[in-house]
């Protein structure tokens, strides 16, 4: 390939091992958008503008900017902590964690609406006799952890740009 000009350069992954930028070809219309490497040995010349776009030849190489998280990405985060479950406390020294996922939330729902004492097996599937106040007591702290989890993540997705940083504890309930 015979390029003529190297514009635009700027880092496209945070460890600065590949450079995007226009490269306008011998031959073609207009500039093309080119990633340089330094680890591509199947073009030589993707070496060579890697090397001389850090050397400055073609002008300051811009810094890397992490792409904006997409909602699907944070709707994601959000169903990963769905599966850590809600860590529950009887208030009597009994703690454990329960499954919150779709089937585990009606269960729990079923059971609060019932009224009635219940087994519940936790996510370590360990059975719990529970009283009627505790199946209440279950499922209130079930529901709410997953309004918090809901919560967090309609609040992130509100923000504009989404942190790159959506993934992190600070943003969500621990």
């Amino acid at each position: 390939m015979l390029y003529t000009s190297v514009t635009a350069c700027r880092y496209s992954r945070a460890d600065q091992r590949a450079i995007d930028c226009l490269v306008t070809v011998e031959g073609e219309a207009g500039p093309l958008h080119y990633t340089a490497s330094p680890d591509d040995i199947s073009a030589p010349w993707s070496m060579e503008i890697y090397t001389r776009a850090v050397a400055g030849e073609f002008g300051a190489v811009a810094e890397y900017t992490p792409p904006t998280p997409t909602v699907a990405q944070v709707d994601a985060e959000r169903d990963r902590r769905f599966g850590l479950g809600a860590p529950i406390d009887l208030g009597d020294g009994r703690t454990f964690v329960a499954d919150i996922d779709n089937t585990s939330k009606i269960n729990i729902m079923g059971l609060m609406m019932a009224g009635t004492a219940a087994d519940f097996r936790d996510r370590d599937n360990i059975t719990h006799a529970l009283s009627a106040a505790d199946v209440s007591s279950l499922a209130a702290q079930a529901m709410a952890r997953v309004s918090a989890i809901y919560a967090a993540s309609w609040a992130l997705k509100a923000l504009d740009p989404t942190p790159a940083d959506y993934a992190d504890d600070e943003h969500w309930p621990v």
